[in-house]
């Protein structure tokens, strides 16, 4: 076949298995006038990506060639890229889950220049669901309580579930407060149980710190992207 100078040519590769979801990859070629510069970034080496991670990509082309990036897409309030040139680093929270974005890396060296495309998709968390504890209070080190998750659904299978705990006198009342909002208020979230395909698994609590203390326990559902 003939590229068209001036076009965009998408290439597309498909791999399936029976019973399996089939994984694509898109790769877009833009013919260019004059001296054409071979450009092309390195694949990942997951079909999907965390939005909450950050995300490196890498292009090659001649040596001493500069290098432009540019991303497709609604990207999050707090986008920022770290690092620009044959290594691409943009920094965890910058893109929104569950989109697809499509990445343009353009070089020039000299007269000649040439660019690259790709295609990368976040992941989306687990959804649907529910996570509760029975029974709702009880004594450390005495009672066994019951964690359950039930209900979610995402396309990535197979899922994990695990608990973290929190506690101390003012624990907060909800999990969705991250880290260091977590230690600002005094206390920490740490493990309980480990990741397990089980939805459900029982557990002592540890024995508080002091009378008053108190425990909030949190479900963890993860796919296999974490």
């Amino acid at each position: 076949f003939t590229l068209v100078i001036g076009g965009v040519h998408s290439f597309t590769l498909t791999v399936s298995k029976p019973g399996r979801e089939a994984a694509t990859a898109t790769t877009d070629i833009i013919v260019l006038p004059g001296k054409v510069l071979p450009v092309e970034i390195a694949p990942l080496s997951t079909r999907k990506v965390n939005a909450n991670e950050f995300i490196k990509l890498t292009a090659k082309a001649s040596a001493g060639a500069s290098y432009t990036w540019t991303v497709s897409g609604s990207t999050a309030p707090n986008f920022r890229v770290l690092a620009s040139g044959p290594v691409w680093l943009l920094a965890a929270e910058s893109l929104h889950s569950g989109a697809t974005y499509r990445i343009e890396c353009k070089a020039q060296l000299g007269s000649s220049s040439g660019a690259a495309r790709m295609e990368i998709v976040t992941n989306s968390a687990p959804a649907s669901g529910v996570c509760s504890v029975s029974p709702s209070e009880g004594s450390a080190a005495l009672t066994k309580f019951v964690l359950g998750c039930s209900g979610w659904l995402d396309d990535d299978l197979p899922l994990t579930y695990s608990w973290d705990r929190v506690a101390g006198s003012l624990v907060p009342s909800s999990c969705s407060l991250d880290a260091s909002a977590m230690a600002q208020s005094g206390v920490s979230r740490v493990p309980l149980t480990s990741p397990s395909l089980n939805t459900d698994t029982s557990s002592l609590l540890p024995p508080a710190s002091s009378p008053t203390s108190k425990h909030l326990l949190c479900g963890c559902v993860q796919d296999v992207y974490g």
